[in-house]
């Protein structure tokens, strides 16, 4: 996919997570989650407009692809994102003692879901990929 795609697809799909919070927030009347879907909204849609210059400059736009193909860069984005994800199992492992231990079933039982999911897709994922490259 090519790099103007995946941004642009990447920020709509932030836009529509945020209204998609926002809309639960209104029929479940919960004030917090109002706040955190319009912040996503504002950030994507700021982000669009400042992407825009760069997104419409072939210029511009090439030597961001070039930066993406940096091996330094990548070797820090795969790095970054392996311990964000490692970080948010153990942090989801111990919402789900915490939970437990409060008695919140429902809870608990989203955030297993949850947590074996990821692990299913980095497995999946990892055996893809060590078998294409």
């Amino acid at each position: 996919m090519k790099l103007k795609t995946r941004l642009i697809l990447n920020r709509a799909i932030t836009i529509m997570l945020g209204i998609l919070i926002v809309g639960m927030s209104l029929i479940k009347d919960i004030e917090l989650f109002f706040t955190m879907g319009i912040a996503m909204i504002f950030c994507a849609v700021i982000q669009l407009i400042k992407q825009r210059r760069i997104l419409s400059d072939p210029n511009k736009m090439k030597e961001l692809e070039n930066m993406y193909k940096d091996e330094r860069v990548r070797f820090i984005a795969q790095k970054s994102h392996s311990f964000a994800f490692w970080v948010s199992v153990y942090a989801e492992f111990i919402g789900i003692l915490v939970s437990m231990y409060f008695g919140l079933e429902n809870i608990y039982h989203v955030l297993n879901i949850i947590v074996c999911f990821q692990i299913l897709i980095y497995i999946v994922a990892n055996f893809y990929f060590s078998k294409k490259y």
